[in-house]
């Protein structure tokens, strides 16, 4: 009530009405904030951030909508996970839509790049994502994760050896192994094996090894690529 109060007092603040926006996101309450964000828009339609908090507001409601329908779907309702699955992909149209603006309102900023490759990603659009990775790969808080989703990509399009040689490039100076960086080596190590270099596919399996003997499947891949002759490790 006072954030609505001190923005009806002022309505030409523009920070006023997005104060309020937030408040109403936060409850929920959705279309209220949608209504907040677009009367800051008209009081200052030169910052590009206030119009995208409308369509954050709305990502917020999609996303929320599908997790809760999520949660139902693990019941194993067949239905329900029908519904679930609509409802995700109402959410990765509708932020690839709202991506793609901003996107090209901010075509140097590598955070959107990323977010949109990943809704791209997430919408089965393979090679435009593929673009968009490209340029996100320069964000160093991104780069490990845009080089596996990059590799994705070029997997899903058929080009396994270029999928490996993202993932090559990324381990290639990378000398101490942790939890983000054993995603990228258990990546390598499955193309590796697809493409049928198994004693690559093994080399990069036994680096998660010796760190995590319990990684996923680990142990299951390394033994099934172990070269003739090789000790077990404690795989077997």
């Amino acid at each position: 009530a006072e954030a609505r109060a001190a923005a009806e007092a002022k309505p030409r603040d523009a920070r006023l009405w997005v104060r309020l926006g937030d408040i109403q996101l936060d409850a929920r309450r959705h279309a209220e904030a949608r209504a907040s964000y677009e009367m800051a828009v008209k009081m200052d339609p030169a910052n590009a951030s206030y119009k995208f908090r409308i369509g954050d507001a709305t990502l917020r409601e999609l996303g929320e909508a599908a997790d809760g329908l999520r949660e139902k779907a693990k019941t194993g309702d067949d239905a329900a996970r029908q519904t679930w699955k609509e409802a995700e992909m109402r959410r990765v149209v509708f932020a690839i839509r709202e991506y793609a603006e901003r996107v090209r309102a901010h075509p140097t900023d590598l955070e959107l790049r990323y977010q949109y490759g990943d809704y791209l990603l997430r919408g089965g659009k393979f090679r435009e994502a593929t673009a968009e990775f490209q340029q996100s790969i320069k964000h160093p808080k991104r780069h490990n994760a845009s080089v596996l989703r990059l590799s994705t990509c070029f997997e899903r399009t058929g080009n396994l050896e270029l999928a490996a040689t993202q993932l090559r490039k990324a381990m290639g100076d990378v000398e101490h192994v942790n939890e983000e960086t054993c995603e990228l080596l258990f990546r390598l190590g499955d193309l590796e094996e697809k493409i049928g270099h198994r004693e690559e596919a093994y080399r990069q399996y036994l680096r998660i090894y010796e760190v995590d003997i319990n990684y996923r499947d680990i142990a299951q891949r390394l033994e099934r690529t172990k070269p003739d002759g090789a000790a077990g490790g404690g795989a077997a």
